[in-house]
């Protein structure tokens, strides 16, 4: 699935959570939030799911 990197950088900013807190929040490895961020990946959906759910977002504002 394909995931905006900068809707992701900027919505964790908004909530002023770490790479570290993302993963301990959602159950996804700091490395695979890294490597989302920087564009490397793209997850699969159900990693997405799991980072909207911590970062209190719906799914289609990540995407």
């Amino acid at each position: 699935m394909k995931i905006d990197k900068e809707k992701l950088i900027m919505t964790r900013a908004q909530e002023a959570i770490t790479v570290r807190e993302l993963s301990e929040l959602s159950g996804v490895a700091v490395s695979t939030i890294n490597r989302i961020e920087k564009g490397y990946i793209d997850p699969n959906p159900t990693t997405v799911g799991k980072i909207a759910k911590a970062l209190h977002v719906k799914v289609k504002d990540l995407v």
